[in-house]
């Protein structure tokens, strides 16, 4: 099992295709890719489904997280 934050801090841990389903988390959009490529592709395509019903994301606050596939 693989911790994607410090467990002390958060106390989320989670498996390859495990899903996190905590109403914690319902503000917060959670993306997990493999590859740069993959996550600017969906950057892209999220920032223009906001854009379209008028919502923003800040660069301050997003933050990406990279999963250690060795």
């Amino acid at each position: 099992m693989k911790t994607s934050t410090f467990e002390k801090e958060h106390g989320i841990q989670k498996t390859g295709l495990m899903q996190l389903d905590d109403s914690n988390f319902t503000g917060d959009l959670i993306l997990l890719f493999f590859t740069h490529q993959r996550v600017q592709v969906m950057k892209n395509s999220v920032a223009e489904a906001f854009a379209a019903v008028g919502l923003n994301t800040y660069r301050r606050k997003s933050k990406f997280l990279k999963q250690n596939t060795v």
